[in-house]
């Protein structure tokens, strides 16, 4: 059974990662855009939840989720891992769904709030100050990367949805910032735990944190440009993912 879920997980976060390009690529508002933007979602819906669905699993037994051939993710580590993937979903999952309601809610960003909405970045936030303190203890290099990137995303998710007024503009830039910020973790999650189960960059040092601080080093920057310049204009003033 588990076998079955992490390949049905691998196939569904492909399919996101191949979606998420296209919609990059393609010409924005249109119609390929769109079309591609709703199966990035899709996909990486169905991998947050099986995927949420193994974690849980390594919760109770972190020998079946172990890599194969691997001796050290047992155990209380294997638990660890399991928490940090957890939390990694949800970083993936609040900016996706906070792009999509940005669109939706254009002009009118208070209505980008939602019980869902609140509970995913709260918890991005209030998780923070658990797990930093914890992978200090745990010596978990990637703790250290992820929680601040999950504090910083609920944080500004929250912010945005309390302001009273967007102009085009401006949510044009959030949602594409919120997309690509999706994009660069579901790309962390993809090499981290591929990562995971090569021998050469699952023995700990620096090395092994490349693939968690990769796909951060090519979407920041391309993040960063996108908030000081105007976006490309959609091509209508509401879209539907």
């Amino acid at each position: 059974m588990v076998d079955v879920l992490l390949t049905l997980h691998l196939i569904a976060a492909l399919a996101g990662v191949v979606a998420f390009w296209i919609a990059a690529a393609s010409v924005k508002g249109g119609a390929l855009h769109r079309s591609a933007g709703r199966s990035f979602r899709r996909a990486i819906y169905v991998a947050a939840v099986i995927g949420g669905l193994l974690a849980v699993i390594g919760l109770v037994s972190p020998s079946l989720i172990a890599p194969a051939g691997s001796s050290g993710e047992t155990g209380a580590s294997g638990r660890h891992l399991m928490f940090l993937l957890l939390y990694l979903l949800m970083v993936i999952v609040a900016p996706l769904q906070h792009g999509i309601r940005v669109v939706a809610a254009g002009a009118q960003p208070a209505r980008v709030r939602s019980v869902p909405h609140l509970t995913i970045n709260s918890l991005l936030v209030l998780l923070a100050f658990v797990l930093f303190p914890a992978g200090i203890v745990w010596r978990g290099g990637p703790f250290l990367l992820v929680t601040p990137a999950g504090f910083a995303i609920g944080l500004r998710n929250m912010v945005y949805a309390n302001r009273q007024h967007a102009a085009p503009v401006e949510w044009e830039r959030e949602h594409l910032t919120s997309m690509i910020t999706a994009g660069v973790a579901v790309h962390t999650a993809l090499f981290a735990l591929t990562a995971m189960r090569l021998p050469q960059l699952a023995a700990g040092g620096a090395i092994s944190l490349l693939p968690w601080l990769g796909p951060a080093a090519v979407g920041l920057p391309i993040i960063f440009r996108l908030r000081r310049t105007r976006p490309v204009e959609y091509r209508s003033s509401t879209i539907d993912h």
